[in-house]
């Protein structure tokens, strides 16, 4: 299993709050222009993210932290 990211680092992106993955609508970067493009992810070797959309369904896992 891999988790990967393929990232081009000679590209850039504008944040724009609409397209954004997370639950939270808000931002401090919208608007910015970012060094850097993900262009792919992969998650335990199966792709999950390419070209600006979500592939699937959500299939990440918590992993929780061991008690002390």
């Amino acid at each position: 299993d891999a988790d990967l990211v393929v990232f081009r680092p000679d590209a850039d992106t504008a944040v724009d709050p609409a397209s954004l993955h997370q639950r939270h609508p808000v931002t401090p970067y919208a608007g910015a222009r970012l060094a850097g493009r993900v262009m792919a992810t992969y998650l335990r070797g199966q792709p999950v993210f390419a070209e600006g959309q979500q592939l699937g369904q959500p299939a990440g896992r918590m992993i929780a932290r061991p008690a002390a």
